[in-house]
């Protein structure tokens, strides 16, 4: 399960509410980026991130990335947990909404960041928590704009 594969990404998520629901959101999603590379063509990503846990490879190297920039930067703690799971959910639709069977081959979707920004959407219409609603708008323009 995806929330498995990025456990300890998730538990850098420091607001408890928030990574309930980015739980959440992930668990509904395809897990497929758990078996699909970083880059369909393997043009635009590391050779290591080519093979069938790529995917896995880059968002863990987002995440790590993202969490440094936060230090050197002295980003607030409300703005890291945003952009750490910003890194965990860019890709998570890269392939499409849809789950799709394993070992096909199936190209990056260029609407990907527009399925991501809608997921994350629907979470934040729906919760009656306007501090979380925030940080769920926050989340959907952060991968919409990835």
């Amino acid at each position: 399960m995806i929330t498995e594969v990025f456990k300890a990404e998730l538990n850098f998520i420091q607001n408890i509410d928030f990574k309930q629901i980015c739980i959440s959101m992930l668990d509904a999603m395809p897990q497929y980026i758990t078996t699909q590379p970083s880059s369909s063509t393997g043009k635009y990503h590391p050779t290591d991130e080519v093979g069938a846990d790529g995917m896995i490879r880059h968002i863990k190297r987002c995440v790590l990335l993202a969490r440094e920039a936060c230090v050197m930067l002295e980003i607030p703690p409300v703005d890291q947990d945003v952009l750490i799971a910003g890194c965990i959910f860019h890709d998570a639709l890269k392939m499409g909404p849809n789950d799709i069977p394993v070992g096909l081959k199936v190209y990056t979707n260029p609407k990907h960041p527009i399925f991501a920004f809608e997921h994350i959407k629907k979470y934040a219409d729906q919760t009656e928590d306007k501090n979380l609603k925030k940080l769920l708008q926050k989340l959907a323009f952060v991968c919409l704009y990835h």
